[in-house]
This record gives C-alpha cells, structure tokens and sequence, in this order.
C-alpha cells in the first residue's frame, strides 16, 4: 500500500475523490504509485496487464504520442486496432481508477521476433513501445512503467531487456539511463527523412539477481515513446 504522511491524508484523499468518511477512516489509501498531473490533482498510477477492453484507450495512447522524432513508421490510423499487431499479454497498462489507462508499455520475448536460433535468445525480452498520455507526460509515469518493465522481465526469468531509441528522442534516452539502460550500439544515420538524418541507438538493460534489487530513479518523465525495433509507433 502506498505510504501517506498522516498530516496530509486528508488533503490526499480529498484530491483523489474519496468520501469523507473515507477521509475519517483508517482504511489504507488505494495501492499504486502517487503522480501529480498538470492540473495539480492527484493520481494513484498502478501496472496491470493489458485487457482486451483497453484497446480504444491504447489505441488513442499510440495516436496521440506517435511523432516523427519517436518513429519512422507512418502514424496510425486513429481508429486503428491496438491489439491488431500484438497481443494483450505482452502490453503492460499503467491506469488509474477514475481515466483507465494512461500508459502503456509493450515487452515480448526476443526468441518470438527472431526467425532463427530463437533458443539461443531465450535471456533476452524486447522493450518495443512506452507512451504515456499527453496530459499525464512529465508526472514520472515513465519511470513507472520501466520499473514494471523490469520486474514483469525478472518474472520472466531474463537476464536482458533490449530497446532502440531515435537518436531524435534524447528524452526518452535519458529517462532509460536514468533505470540503468546502457547505450550498446548506434547505428549512425540508419533514417533519413524531413531532411535530416537520424541515429538508431541500442539500449540494454542487464538485470542482476533478483536478491541484488534493481535501480530506481526519481527523474521525472516527459513523453516516453522508445519505438524499439520499429514494430509500434
């Protein structure tokens, strides 16, 4: 459960819509990680996985966020099937109670997206999407979602979660190695388009033992939208 200095319970539980005599109770304050949105109001953020009925709120999510400085795919359609490329158990939904999903991000085994010696990769997942809701960009929902990214990744007994970055998007960049994602590789001016050319950047994030932890960071996050591997906007 989330942790609330008592001195500001009721100011909290009055931003997050609770009753009063919720306010008055000892019951503990909804589960989740506490986000502050641009208007001020107070959000409790949990990761879930994806459900079918989430599609329209992802789709629109993907919609929203995609631009040219975070894919050189074309922008999809906006009535466009979120679950028409993959499937709800490789999305990962960071929602709250009242708006529903306001983030996503999509993690698939790398031995699924390899033709050949998928057993030799078995270690290793995909990070291929992150994208959080324009209105709720900048409030550390990003941060959020890797740190569920990584412990979904450690469930999966890997060892490795890979990404690629547009050089375009140094703010996503950062936030992955903020989280400890370490640059690899760069493949100088793979795109070109808009008149300029743009660097695709490899990213890894090696896990350590379970008994070791993970790192967390306090940054908070702008619009992440890691387009890894191309595959989602």
């Amino acid at each position: 459960m989330m942790s609330v200095d008592p001195l500001h319970r009721a100011e909290l539980a009055l931003k997050l819509g609770l009753a009063y005599n919720d306010i008055l109770s000892n019951e503990p304050l909804p589960s989740g990680e506490l986000v502050i949105d641009d208007t001020g109001l107070a959000l409790v953020i949990s990761v879930r996985p994806a459900r079918r009925d989430d599609d329209a709120q992802l789709a629109q999510i993907a919609y929203e966020t995609w631009s040219t400085d975070t894919s050189p795919l074309p922008r999809p359609a906006r009535d466009a099937p979120f679950f028409a490329t993959i499937e709800p158990e490789h999305v990962l939904v960071a929602a709250t109670s009242s708006l529903g999903a306001v983030g996503f991000a999509t993690l698939l085994p790398a031995a699924e997206l390899s033709d050949r010696h998928a057993e030799l990769c078995a270690h290793v997942q995909i990070l291929r999407s992150t994208a959080v809701a324009p209105r709720l960009q900048g409030a550390g929902i990003g941060g959020i979602l890797l740190d569920a990214v990584q412990r979904e990744a450690m469930q999966r007994e890997a060892s490795r979660v890979e990404t690629k970055i547009l050089s375009t998007n140094p703010t996503a960049i950062r936030l992955a190695g903020a989280y400890g994602y370490r640059e690899e590789a760069r493949l100088v001016g793979r795109y070109q388009w808009d008149g300029r050319t743009v660097d695709d950047v490899l990213l890894a994030l090696e896990i350590p033992h379970q008994a070791d932890g993970f790192p967390s960071a306090s940054l908070s996050s702008a619009s992440l939208n890691m387009d890894s591997y191309h595959d989602i906007g």
